[in-house]
Order: structure tokens, then C-alpha cells, then sequence
């Protein structure tokens, strides 16, 4: 079977809706153009190597090619951070406020330690509930706590 341009469309526009859901899982980590590009490459390869004798669906096999496609993409982005954590990075914004004094206020030890591992450590919610010897429920209550409080204190 020959893959053309109108073949890839029609499945695509076809198909846009469950693609649409599966990558909406994803928006937060990867940019709108990589996700566009991903659907393209997964409508792509599933026209490409779907095989009606494995019983199974064309719509599960593209949303199964969707996802592998944004999971290298992720894979790639976090393999060029890790590559790269040592350079430093430059930010187009810049803090009314002095990210010291967030720490400053939180008046319980404890939450002082895991709202910096959530930020700046960027550690689960798990991994800071195994390092702080409390469930991940808790680290979530009180994680939660102080956003609640910088939100009543910064309006």
C-alpha cells in the first residue's frame, strides 16, 4: 500500500479527535508543534506498519504510536538537560520578589524542606515522603498548605 499526503490527511482528520485526547495528557511537558508533529509521525507509522492480522484496532495501535512518539521526544528533552544541567540557563523573566523570603515565611522546618525539594529539588511527592520519613499524602497536605498560604499572602 503507498503512503500519500492525501492518505496521511484524511486519516489524520479522520482520527483528529482521538489524537487530540491522547495528547492532551502530555500538553505540559512537551511545545504544541513537537505534539503536531508527533501526531503526523504516529498517523504515519501506524498507516505504515498496522497489520490487520494481530487483532487489533487501528485507533488503539495510532494512540499506542502516539504515545511512543511523545515519550521520545520527552527522552530526548531530558536527555539534553541532563546533558546540559551544568550550563547556565537564562531567564527572560524577572521575580518582584526575592525567592528567599518564600522560605523565609514557612514557619515549620519540615515544610520548609519539602516545599524546596518540590521546587527546587523537583523530587515526587514519593521520593520527599521516603527522604522526610512521612507518607506521600502528607508531603502532598502540606505541600498544598503552603500554596495556599503564599496565595492568601501575595493577593
Amino acid at each position: 500500500m503507498e503512503i500519500t499526503n492525501e492518505l496521511i490527511n484524511s486519516t489524520y482528520a479522520e482520527y483528529k479527535v482521538l489524537l487530540d485526547n491522547t495528547a492532551s495528557k502530555y500538553k505540559n511537558m512537551v511545545s504544541p508543534d513537537e505534539i503536531e508533529n508527533c501526531k503526523l509521525h504516529a498517523v504515519y507509522k501506524t498507516l505504515l506498519n498496522f497489520n490487520e492480522n494481530k487483532k487489533a484496532k487501528f485507533s488503539t495501535f495510532l494512540c499506542n504510536n502516539m504515545r511512543w512518539e511523545i515519550f521520545s521526544v520527552i527522552r530526548k528533552d531530558v536527555g539534553y538537560y541532563k546533558k546540559h544541567k551544568n550550563q547556565r540557563v537564562e531567564r527572560s523573566y524577572e521575580y518582584d520578589f526575592d525567592t528567599r523570603d518564600i522560605f523565609l515565611d514557612i514557619e515549620k522546618d519540615e515544610t520548609r524542606q519539602i516545599v524546596f525539594d518540590r521546587l527546587i529539588g523537583n523530587m515526587s511527592y514519593h521520593d520527599i515522603g521516603k527522604k522526610h520519613n512521612v507518607c506521600k499524602e502528607t508531603a502532598r497536605k502540606n505541600f498544598l498548605m503552603f500554596l495556599e498560604d503564599f496565595k492568601q499572602k501575595s493577593v
